[in-house]
């Protein structure tokens, strides 16, 4: 995948397998984002694939990107990001008198652009103000599968039993293959804290999908939440081998690890 989107980086198929099945650390994505061969007037994928990205130590880079984003005054020039080693669109993409400016426009719209916005909440731990996003994008494209673990994760914090229901029911019935619709049942189930019926169904997940790394997640939560550690810790273990670019299964094997599983919140962290 990496050689792919080398060789074209509008190769966005090769980009969503990188970063959606956690194949890279946090460091090499900077690496890889940095190497892309774009154009002058290509370079607002920059923007695109940073945002994309992971984003926890990444977080002022974001933050005056999507204002810049939200900026619609036309003869107000934004000022360029800083840098933190993720590389940032050029000045020609920042001017908003520029021709090229309405590229920025045109993206904060863009409902994977918004929907990275909810994943930056999300990571911030601003949950309402993530789950406020979701819920709105899902109104205006009920069929953005990206944006529903963010979603599902944030509903389980914020334990809008209610929303996981409707949403677990409707996703069975339309999408009863996809292990996202299995997923939802499982945040269901975990927020009533029916964790065997929640486990049930991540483990589902995870055979319909083996890199569904929330599913993952889940599954092993679930195993904590009644106190059962060796079947967490190898939920989480397998995790951490799936997905090595991920930092939140090695967090829970710390936790389970220096901490009582009885002390465990009602829902750590699902999604990346």
């Amino acid at each position: 995948y990496k050689a792919a989107l080398s060789a074209d980086p509008f190769c966005y198929d090769a980009l969503e397998q990188l970063l959606d099945n956690h194949m890279l650390t946090s460091d090499e994505e900077k690496e890889m984002l940095a190497s892309l061969k774009l154009g002058g007037d290509d370079q607002w994928l920059l923007l695109l694939y940073s945002c994309k990205a992971k984003k926890y130590d990444q977080v002022s880079d974001l933050r005056e990107q999507f204002e810049q984003l939200s900026c619609s005054a036309p003869d107000a020039p934004a000022s360029p990001p800083a840098t933190s080693g993720v590389p940032q669109p050029s000045d020609s993409l920042t001017n908003p008198n520029d021709g090229n400016g309405t590229v920025y426009r045109l993206l904060r719209d863009n409902v994977d652009v918004v929907a990275c916005q909810a994943d930056w909440h999300y990571h911030r731990g601003e949950y309402q103000c993530c789950y406020d996003i979701t819920h709105m994008l899902l109104e205006r494209d009920p069929y953005h599968l990206s944006c529903l673990p963010t979603h599902l994760a944030a509903a389980l914090e914020l334990h809008r039993k209610n929303e996981l229901f409707l949403r677990a029911h409707q996703l069975m019935e339309e999408h009863p293959d996809r292990a996202i619709s299995w997923f939802a049942v499982g945040c269901y189930y975990y927020c009533i804290r029916n964790f065997d019926s929640a486990r049930r169904y991540f483990s589902r997940a995870t055979q319909l999908s083996g890199g569904f790394a929330p599913a993952w997640l889940g599954f092993g939560n679930s195993f904590a939440a009644q106190d059962e550690s060796d079947q967490a810790m190898a939920a989480y273990r397998t995790a951490t081998r799936l997905f090595p670019g991920s930092h939140l299964p090695g967090n829970e094997v710390a936790l389970l690890a220096f901490n009582p599983p009885v002390t465990k919140s009602l829902s750590s962290p699902l999604i990346r």
